[in-house]
C-alpha cells in the first residue's frame, strides 16, 4: 500500500515533469519566435542597407556622370573658344594680306571685273558707287565708261576704310545695296574657314 508521502511524492514528480515539459516547450517556442523574428530583422536591415548602398552607388555614378559631363561640356566651350581666337588671328592675317593686295595692278581689274558682272543684274540707269579715297582716278574712269556701256550714270561716294577695298553698289532711292567690298569677302569665307579650322584642331588632338 503505498503511503500518503509517496503519492504526494509521486504526484508532484508528475505535476513537476508536465510543468516543466510545458515550461521547455513554451521556452523553445519563445526562442523560435525569437530566432524568426531576429532573422526579419537582419534581413530588413540587410534590404535597407542594399538599399541604401544602391541609391549612394546610383548618386555617385549620376554624380561622376554629371562631373564628367560638365567636364566635356567646358572642354568644348574651351575648345570653340580657342577655334574662335585662332580664326581670328586667321582674318586678321588675311586682312593684312589683302590691304597689301589693294596696292597691286591685280586689284584695280579686280575691282572692275565685279562691277562689270553686277551690271549684268541691274536694270537702274543711276546707281551710287562706293569706293575708297584711295582708289586711282584711272580705276573711276574705267567704272565710268563700263557703266556707260549699260546706260548707267554713276555717282560716287567714299567707301570707309573699315571694307578695306572693293565697292559697295546702292540705288539712288536706298532700296537695295549690293557689297561687293573686300571684307564682305572674308566675312563670306568666314564659316567655311572656321569650320575647316575646327576639323584641323580636332585631328590634331584625336
Amino acid at each position: 500500500m503505498i503511503l500518503l508521502e509517496n503519492k504526494i511524492t509521486i504526484f508532484t514528480h508528475m505535476v513537476y515533469a508536465k510543468k516543466s515539459e510545458e515550461c521547455r516547450k513554451k521556452l523553445e517556442d519563445e526562442k523560435n519566435l525569437y530566432n524568426q523574428k531576429l532573422k526579419e530583422k537582419e534581413d530588413e536591415l540587410k534590404k535597407t542597407a542594399s538599399e541604401i548602398v544602391k541609391r549612394r552607388v546610383d548618386l555617385a555614378n549620376k554624380n561622376g556622370y554629371e562631373l564628367v559631363s560638365k567636364a566635356h561640356e567646358e572642354n568644348r566651350i574651351a575648345e570653340l573658344f580657342e577655334a574662335e581666337r585662332q580664326l581670328d588671328q586667321l582674318l586678321e592675317k588675311v586682312r593684312i594680306r589683302l590691304k597689301d593686295y589693294t596696292k597691286t595692278e591685280n586689284y584695280g581689274k579686280y575691282v572692275l571685273g565685279t562691277f562689270a558682272k553686277a551690271l549684268e543684274d541691274l536694270d537702274d540707269d543711276e546707281i551710287y558707287v562706293y569706293l575708297r579715297d584711295a582708289e586711282s582716278d584711272a580705276l573711276k574712269e574705267k567704272i565710268l565708261e563700263e557703266a556707260k556701256r549699260h546706260n548707267i550714270s554713276v555717282e560716287f561716294k567714299r567707301l570707309p576704310e573699315k571694307f578695306i577695298g572693293g565697292l559697295i553698289i546702292s540705288d539712288k532711292n536706298g532700296n537695295y545695296e549690293i557689297n561687293l567690298s573686300l571684307s564682305e569677302k572674308i566675312e563670306d569665307s568666314r564659316y567655311k574657314i572656321g569650320s575647316m579650322l575646327h576639323l584641323i584642331m580636332k585631328e590634331v588632338e584625336d
